[in-house]
């Protein structure tokens, strides 16, 4: 038996290992203290590794309890070694996104459990690929068209709500999918049709969500609106289409006021602050005149819906 003077004398030495934050399994091979290094020094690589293999290993870290080696060690040099210097070839950066997609699926369904971190920080990372696609594209019509199927199955069958933990940070998994979302709906592969889908996918999470968003999560679903509304081939009759869908649903809502169905008033009010970000968006930047269409449509909705 481990005598109480030894794990005085040992817990020091743990702490300052940062063994205490997070175990040896959450720190991808390495010490906290070589993750905060690496970042201290704007993530320069070690002489002898390489930022694919360094990706590797910071796999781990997306599964962290520690907020700091998610957003700031594993984030942030993701960011930096795919989008802002662009030093990963193609094909890394094809083996990080099939990394990235097969981690949505550990304990999908959950609606509680550390396994979420994983989940949605992969999402997260997986925006930078999307953005980064297009920036320089990489992906054929093919894998595209995967990445996006991989996204709007996990937006659908993701049941963790939670937004922020005052220990364990950001959880938001809605946001996070939605910034994935918001640079695949701006890829010139998105096929007319697939801006349906994307409409009908914020649908289903405002209505399937359980909780009216407090989180912020609106504001990150309407960039995808946003996203759409800027395409040279917006689809405009699609989003008519939703939008009138929106207003019904509102106006059967109160059809027995004052008594209501309090499932679908959150579903409801859910949509009206998407909208709602949506519409402030097109509105405080220079819009194109092809968007106008799509934020008069917004405009006309918001205001059925008051």
């Amino acid at each position: 038996m481990t005598s109480l003077l030894a794990i005085i004398v040992a817990l020091p030495l743990l702490m300052a290992s940062g063994v205490t934050q997070s175990g040896p399994a959450e720190t991808g091979g390495k010490t906290r203290a070589e993750w905060v290094a690496l970042r201290d020094a704007n993530f320069a690589v070690p002489a002898g590794q390489t930022p694919i293999g360094l990706l590797r290993q910071m796999n781990a870290l997306l599964g962290s309890t520690d907020p700091f080696l998610r957003d700031n060690v594993a984030y942030e040099a993701a960011t930096r070694w795919i989008y802002t210097t662009g030093v990963l070839s193609a094909d890394e950066q094809r083996e990080v996104l099939k990394m990235w997609t097969s981690n949505l699926q550990g304990g999908l369904g959950e609606p509680s459990g550390d396994a979420v971190f994983r989940r949605s920080f992969s999402a997260l990372n997986l925006s930078i690929i999307a953005a980064r696609e297009n920036a320089a594209p990489f992906l054929t019509q093919a894998e595209f068209d995967s990445f996006l199927a991989a996204m709007l199955d996990y937006l659908a069958r993701e049941r963790d709500t939670r937004g922020y933990d005052a220990t364990r940070g950001w959880i938001h998994t809605a946001a996070h999918t939605a910034d994935v979302l918001k640079f695949l709906a701006r890829n010139p592969k998105l096929n007319v049709a697939s801006q349906a889908r994307l409409l009908a996918a914020i649908d289903e999470k405002c209505r399937g969500f359980g909780a009216v968003f407090q989180w912020g999560e609106d504001a990150r679903l309407a960039q995808v609106i946003v996203s759409l509304a800027r395409r040279a081939d917006f689809d405009k009759a699609a989003l008519d289409a939703w939008l009138t869908a929106v207003r019904n649903r509102r106006t059967e809502l109160w059809k027995q006021a004052p008594a209501i169905d309090p499932q679908e008033f959150v579903s409801v009010q859910n949509l009206t602050l998407v909208l709602r970000a949506a519409y402030v968006s097109l509105s405080i930047e220079p819009i194109a005149p092809a968007s106008e269409p799509a934020r008069a449509a917004l405009i006309d909705t918001l205001r059925a819906l008051r």
